[in-house]
């Protein structure tokens, strides 16, 4: 089961918080192609870990990221973001 925090290294958002609090934060396990090894470099953290467990949160993305998804926009369910599936993904470079 993946960590409940975001990976990335000065990123204090919590799945379950955000939850709790009404947070508009989604999370996402890190990808397992050949943008994984970019997400990790990017998490910029100082220990080793395992991106098999843990989870980034949306704030780490662009909104260029997202797409729209329509099956819960359908439903009236909750807005939950759906990170496009495309290999030009400029996923997590808005880590400073």
């Amino acid at each position: 089961m993946p960590e409940m925090n975001c990976a990335v290294a000065v990123c204090k958002n919590n799945q379950f918080k955000s939850i709790k609090e009404g947070k508009d934060v989604s999370f996402f396990t890190f990808p397992i192609d050949r943008r994984r090894k970019i997400w990790v470099l990017r998490c910029k953290r100082a220990d080793q870990f395992n991106p098999d467990t843990f989870l980034v949160c949306s704030e780490h993305f662009t909104d260029n990221d997202f797409e729209l998804n329509f099956k819960v926009k359908l439903v009236d369910g909750p807005t939950k973001k759906k990170l496009k599936n495309c290999g030009k993904s400029k996923a997590i470079l808005t880590i400073d």
